[in-house]
């Protein structure tokens, strides 16, 4: 089964889209494939998405996780790298409301160092003891594999 939109021109030039619910059969006697048409969803423009946003819940409801990443791949997006984001943005927000990021790099102005670098990799060392407990070379690999610390400028 597929979604598929089908075109028709009007009169007047213009054109409109229709969304269909398909299934492809095979003809038993002459082995063509032809479209069998299983529900008609009206005019593309006019179409409650919020119906087929309950369609696609609906069916993704017997699938597994993997499966329904599968089926939703449209081949235009690949996954290269992912990176944990929630713990590390709270910290982040939480360090900047205390002003600590603001009095590092205040503290910073006076000497040989970039006072944001050096914000940035104090706040990396504090959330990875937070998050996940380690060594400063696990910090290192946490900040360098798996967390997600943004730059400031």
């Amino acid at each position: 089964m597929y979604l598929r939109e089908t075109k028709r021109r009007n009169r007047d030039g213009s054109t409109v889209s229709y969304l269909q619910l398909a299934h492809s059969e095979r003809h038993p006697v002459t082995g063509v494939p032809s479209a069998k048409v299983i529900h008609s969803f009206g005019r593309a423009d006019a179409v409650d998405r919020d119906a087929l946003a309950r369609l696609v819940a609906s069916i993704s409801r017997f699938l597994d996780p993997q499966q329904a990443i599968a089926a939703a791949h449209t081949g235009e997006i690949e996954v290269l790298d992912s990176r944990r984001f929630g713990g590390a943005w709270v910290l982040d927000r939480l360090w900047d409301r205390l002003g600590i990021g603001a009095a590092l790099r205040r503290v910073a102005v006076g000497r040989r160092v970039e006072g944001s670098a050096v914000e940035r990799v104090l706040f990396a060392l504090v959330a990875q003891r937070a998050l996940e407990p380690g060594s400063k070379l696990a910090a290192t690999r946490w900040v360098g594999e798996q967390a997600a610390i943004c730059r400031r400028t």
